[in-house]
């Protein structure tokens, strides 16, 4: 079976490749071994994990996972929303759509790892937004939500859940998520509620994340 190392920002995205992802990839022959980023080595202590980490520190760990000889290739999970100032690009972002700001960016990431079998992937706008392809799913997880509850989560519109929150980083469906249910718990809920709503229920929903997954699909 060919492997493809991914980098991703924490615990749920790791377990979102292996748990959801892999069994799609896995009929093509194709293995997804996540790595989560580490962001720091406290003196004298183990290798912090997860989070927010410099696009320096990104890229050389993505170098590092591509040095691997088992690799066919490497591949990238990362909030949009929550990239660090200075990712190449940033501040020269391009008008126009979320879905041409995400490519201009992957088209920067590309370029600066400068390998072909670099993959680059950042979601629309985080995690969270994949998660809103069906509402029905996260209600399920919260027997007890009132019904205020129930009707803030429903009278959020989007045309797709990548867009929901163009307004700014503060309108994240994660931060949407996490003010409606304040007992949401990323690591917790996030891999159930993903699992219960589907894989190709998310392709369809998401655009951007769907084109990532057809480039793997087709390695």
């Amino acid at each position: 079976m060919r492997q493809i190392f991914i980098l991703v920002e924490g615990q749920t995205e790791e377990s979102f490749c292996s748990d959801v992802l892999n069994p799609v990839l896995s009929a093509k022959n194709l293995f997804l071994s996540p790595t989560i980023v580490t962001t720091s080595r406290p003196q004298g202590r183990p290798q912090n994990k997860g989070g927010y980490v410099s696009y320096t520190k990104m890229a050389d760990q993505i170098r590092k996972l591509l040095n691997a000889s088992q690799a066919v290739a490497v591949t990238s999970m990362f909030d949009f929303y929550g990239l660090s100032k200075d990712f190449p690009g940033l501040k020269d972002l391009p008008k126009g759509t979320c879905y041409k700001r995400a490519q201009q960016l992957q088209q920067n990431f590309a370029q600066d790892i400068a390998d072909p079998r670099f993959i680059p992937f950042l979601t629309l706008h985080d995690f969270e937004a994949l998660l809103f392809t069906n509402t029905d799913e996260i209600i399920k997880r919260f027997p007890d939500a009132s019904k205020q509850q129930i009707a803030k989560i429903k009278a959020i519109k989007f045309t797709s859940p990548e867009e929901i929150n163009e307004q700014g980083p503060e309108f994240s469906a994660g931060n949407r998520l996490k003010t409606i249910f304040p007992a949401y718990q990323k690591p917790q809920h996030g891999i159930l509620i993903a699992k219960a709503i589907g894989l190709e229920n998310i392709r369809t929903a998401c655009p951007h994340f769907n084109v990532w997954v057809d480039t793997l699909e087709a390695i």
